[in-house]
């Protein structure tokens, strides 16, 4: 005989209006039950309580070895002898249900409906505050098949420029686009990541640069225009664009992505997940991918970037979880150089420009890079990049070249990693505590020139065979070696920011919710110029810093600082309260209702 299983999920969306799988529906007391082709029923109650399938459900008849998985409508059947079972459903992030089923010479049905449990599904959706369609919030969701589908081998902002009221400005390297909320860019935009704001505490600025590892974890990007839902005082005049990181999944598995384009690129990922371990208490899920190119689109903007990203979740008990989260991107690429003009790319763009023709400047082409030169002679100098040693003291390492037959003088060099560690605690039925406690870091720089370097005759960029060749053969100085008369220098940012975010959501009725937060971060970041290339030469003469009396101060050898060197300390406490209440449909009929009423008393007046 068949036992045929129907699971759902319960989750409370008020206010919201479902499509019933046909078209006819008997109504009961307070609930609606609509029945579907395939013999299940599907619950709403009056306040919209929305009953959805839950898809891989593990359906275990208890004592037997016979069990099944859901499939995408919820149902399964399992063959059984005549007899008396428990049967159990569940799946993470739910309680599990158990029915008795006594099958006689006949089929049976076991519908399920799994309640979810709000400290096992909130996760980072609970601390990223993000909004659904009964909230009075202008927003967009991108989902990760979005993603997927839109991004190809770009940088994540590219994926997001298709949405209402943002625009993505082209960049002079990977991942090195402007993003626009409303007209508004990164300094009056609040980044997030699960919850977690990324903006710099000093500035304001966000460098996607930083985040090529959301391109292969992200589940949801939301976009909040405007005022959003964030408890935070971040700012978010253009709104809140908050990334969500993907949560681990039920069942064991390992995906691998290859991705190859032009200019020898070639992306390769890897994702590991566990499945339920530990008594169906704990996942992990652990991600790492490298990609590389040659260029961009110019010459010089090359890209070699790693990223990772690990969580893993273990449930205390029903009402308590905690999480970690960890994910970095290292990353170096080259730039294109920021101030050209139209012209020295394509006179014919910059006619339709209006350029007029006495202005127009030599055409090199739209590869172009005046800062970036193909080497007639092999360059194997050394460079001084970021360490990236946890607790090394922001300490720089020697490197070589990304190549030994061209060098780029603008290059940036960054690893920013964020580190969480959330605590999920159901203090009551109708209270939860969501905290966070939380590091990110920051190590790195973007490179530069520094004295003079020399220029091809015919003006159209840096002639580095000539400078290298200058560097180590003239001006000799006695115990120092060949003095660099130019040299590529690197604009260092170390930072690190320690913070607390921690809410309290109470619902004091069907309508009403109340949210009480803080939100306390420090950071310290220093910021110092250093010789990140002598350019064939072994010491370069620099006398910025007053404080340097003789010759040995003065000669800089690789790595050594120049021109400023300061730290900044920032402090910030804040604490919230918000009072949401939502009326569902009954509220959006007196909306309808009181415009309706505007209206007519509009055409009688007009009359």
């Amino acid at each position: 005989m068949l036992l045929n299983i129907l699971i759902y999920e319960s989750n409370q969306e008020k206010g919201v209006n479902y499509e019933s799988y046909d078209s006819w529906r008997a109504t009961w007391n307070h609930y609606d039950f609509w029945r579907s082709s395939w013999a299940g029923y599907s619950i709403w109650n009056r306040y919209g309580r929305r009953w959805k399938c839950l898809t891989g459900a593990n359906v275990v008849v208890e004592g037997t070895s016979s069990g099944a998985a859901a499939t995408l409508s919820g149902a399964y059947s399992i063959d059984l002898p005549n007899g008396t079972y428990t049967v159990t459903a569940s799946v993470v992030g739910h309680n599990k249900s158990s029915a008795t089923v006594k099958i006689q010479n006949s089929n049976e049905s076991a519908n399920f409906t799994l309640s979810s449990s709000s400290v096992a599904l909130g996760g980072v959706d609970v601390l990223a505050n993000r909004v659904d369609n009964t909230d009075a919030i202008a927003y967009d969701d991108y989902t990760k098949a979005d993603i997927d589908f839109r991004l190809g081998g770009r940088g994540l902002p590219k994926a997001l420029s298709t949405l209402p009221s943002v625009f993505v400005e082209n960049g002079g390297g990977w991942d090195d686009e402007n993003v626009y909320v409303r007209g508004f860019d990164d300094r009056y935009t609040a980044y997030l990541i699960n919850g977690v704001p990324m903006n710099d505490m000093e500035n304001g600025n966000l460098y996607f640069s930083n985040w090529t590892v959301l391109a292969d974890v992200a589940s949801v990007v939301q976009v909040q225009r405007g005022a959003g839902a964030v408890n935070l005082a971040v700012p978010s005049l253009g709104g809140t664009v908050n990334f969500i990181s993907a949560a681990p999944t039920t069942e064991a598995g390992v995906q691998i992505k290859q991705e190859v384009g032009e200019y020898d690129f070639s992306k390769t990922a890897i994702t590991v997940n566990s499945g339920l371990i530990m008594d169906d208490k704990m996942t992990v899920v652990m991600a790492a991918s490298r990609r590389t190119a040659d260029r961009f689109f110019a010459t010089g903007t090359y890209t070699d970037a790693w990223s990772y990203y690990f969580n893993t979740s273990y449930s205390i008990d029903d009402n308590n979880r905690i999480e970690m989260v960890a994910l970095g991107s290292p990353q170096l690429h080259g730039h294109n150089f920021w101030n050209n003009r139209i012209s020295n790319y394509s006179h014919d763009l910059a006619r339709d420009m209006g350029v007029a023709e006495e202005d127009l400047r030599t055409e090199y082409g739209v590869d172009w890079n005046p800062r970036a030169d193909e080497l007639d002679t092999p360059y194997h100098g050394k460079r001084a990049i970021a360490s990236w040693v946890p607790f090394d003291g922001w300490n720089w390492r020697e490197a070589d070249p990304h190549s030994s037959t061209m060098i780029n003088e603008r290059n940036n060099y960054f690893h920013k990693p964020i580190v969480q560690v959330n605590s999920y605690n159901q203090v009551r039925d109708d209270m939860l505590l969501s905290s966070a406690l939380y590091y990110s870091g920051g190590e790195g720089g973007g490179s530069g020139s520094a004295g003079s370097l020399k220029w091809k005759s015919d003006g159209s960029g840096r002639d580095y065979d000539a400078t290298i060749l200058r560097n180590s053969t003239e001006n000799w100085v006695d115990g120092y070696g060949y003095q660099s008369a130019g040299v590529l220098r690197g604009s260092r940012n170390n930072q690190y920011t320690y913070g607390i975010m921690s809410k309290l959501d109470w619902d004091l009725n069907e309508s009403t919710k109340l949210t009480f937060g803080l939100d306390v971060r420090t950071a310290e970041v220093e910021h110092y110029r250093q010789v990140y290339d002598l350019l064939g030469g072994d010491v370069y003469y620099n006398s910025s810093n007053e404080n340097w009396t003789t010759d040995q101060e003065k000669y800089r050898t690789l790595g050594d600082k120049i021109q400023y060197d300061n730290t900044n300390t920032i402090d910030w406490q804040g604490g919230y309260t918000q009072v949401s209440y939502n009326d569902g449909m009954e509220l959006l009929h007196l909306v309808c209702l009181v415009l309706l009423a505007l209206a007519i008393l509009y055409k009688t007046t007009s009359n």
